[in-house]
């Protein structure tokens, strides 16, 4: 399960990055503030919700391996037995979980200590109740102003500054909170914890928090302060240090942008098309993740770090509802089952029998197909599925093939023959 997990993030990573260079390219600050935002919550959606709406996800592997026979086309074959013998690509994925997973342990830890942080320092400073949010008052005066949920957090020398200053001061922050941009942030951060060697993620992050602040500087400007002034102050308070990422500061970076998108003019309604961008670099995405080395790279990934349990059983329920020990469906046994003669005999049958289709021929559509089946306890072969697919016509074939089979030996436990479950995956290669 948590090899499919990291085939997942793997490839929403690549539809996360694609898109992002389309937004970067064609929208990033030519179109309205709200727009923007709006695309760049829909990339995030769109990057999470892909495989899984259009029913990809078997693509990225789902299937957990007893004894493995690769059969290709070309008649060479890989034997991968069920004896805890692992294969290079394996161990490199396997590392590679296991850094995966680390790297998510260390972005948790900093974000969780963050947080930590920021309800020490609210809870530690003076409360004032201002209607939908709260004024919070810290004596850090190195501290820059931000906002987080509904409460604005001030240093003690700008609530006292009595300038107007404070009013635009408050003004901004009330927009972040109005807005709800900590929600935008907290679910961006989210989404580097789980993607964090991915650049991708980390600039999407910094690009919603810049669009934050050009809507929370224009809803300033538009209350009629003086844009010089406030501009001024900007680059007075430039120098407090920031909170981390987990809330929005008022000393936001690229203080420039910001300048300058607020003397820009405002962008008109006929930039919306410039969203339609997205759709090429979608297509796009779905390319680079169709390429064979990153196809490979993703099955390979989803097969990480996933051991065969030891004594682990379904049980198939009779009519009157009871369960009974004979009934059982193994995924793991003490003896194997095997085909009548052993491997080489099942790699004659299978490269005897096995037909390239056409359809896939011409599309010149490679991979390696997994079926799931039982071998009954009296050798039958039963419950043939796809377990991993690559393209309907080479699943169609796989299973075509298996359930053709002779009967097999049958797995034992205790000396016993009974029903288990095995996958057989198929490489279909061209030459």
């Amino acid at each position: 399960m948590i090899g499919q997990i990291f085939s997942y993030t793997l490839a929403s990573s690549i539809v996360l990055a694609v898109l992002y260079l389309g937004y970067k390219w064609c929208m990033a600050r030519r179109c309205p503030l709200w727009y923007d935002r709006l695309a760049l919550l829909g990339i995030y959606v769109i990057s999470l919700l892909f495989f899984p709406l259009t029913g990809q996800l078997k693509y990225l592997g789902v299937a957990k391996e007893t004894g493995v026979i690769d059969v290709n086309f070309d008649f060479a074959a890989a034997v991968t037995p069920a004896n805890g013998e692992t294969s290079v690509s394996y161990i490199i994925m396997s590392i590679a979980l296991l850094i995966w997973i680390i790297g998510m342990a260390v972005v948790a830890a900093g974000w969780i200590g963050a947080y930590f942080r920021l309800h020490s320092l609210i809870k530690r400073g003076e409360k004032m109740e201002r209607g939908e949010w709260t004024l919070v008052v810290t004596n850090d005066n190195t501290l820059a102003p931000f906002s987080w949920k509904h409460y604005i957090i001030l240093s003690r020398d700008d609530y006292e500054s009595g300038d107007e200053s404070l009013g635009a001061l408050l003004s901004h922050e009330s927009r972040h909170l109005a807005s709800c941009h900590w929600i935008d942030l907290m679910f961006a951060q989210a989404v580097c914890m789980v993607q964090w060697f991915n650049p991708a993620s980390w600039l999407m992050r910094e690009e919603l928090r810049a669009v934050h602040e050009y809507e929370a500087d224009e809803a300033v400007m538009r209350e009629g302060f003086d844009g010089r002034r406030y501009q001024m102050m900007l680059i007075k308070r430039a120098v407090g240090k920031r909170f981390p990422s987990v809330a929005n500061s008022f000393n936001h970076s690229k203080l420039k942008n910001r300048i300058t998108m607020m003397c820009k003019k405002k962008p008109s309604s006929r930039s919306l098309w410039r969203g339609l961008a997205l759709v090429p670099a979608l297509g796009a995405a779905l390319l680079v993740a169709d390429i064979p080395a990153v196809a490979t790279t993703l099955r390979d990934a989803s097969d990480a770090g996933v051991p065969v349990a030891a004594a682990v059983s379904e049980s198939k329920v009779s009519e009157n509802g009871a369960t009974s020990q004979e009934e059982k469906i193994h995924t793991a046994v003490e003896t194997l089952p095997e085909y009548p003669g052993g491997m080489t005999a099942m790699m004659d049958f299978m490269c005897k029998n096995l037909k390239y289709p056409e359809e896939a021929q011409k599309e010149k559509i490679e991979g390696r197909v997994v079926v799931k089946f039982v071998v009954e306890a009296d050798g039958r072969i039963g419950d043939v599925t796809v377990a991993k697919g690559v393209h309907p016509s080479l699943d169609k074939e796989a299973v075509r093939v298996v359930k053709n089979m002779p009967k097999w030996s049958p797995g034992k436990v205790g000396g016993k023959p009974v029903a288990c479950y095995f996958n057989l995956p198929v490489s279909f290669k061209l030459d």
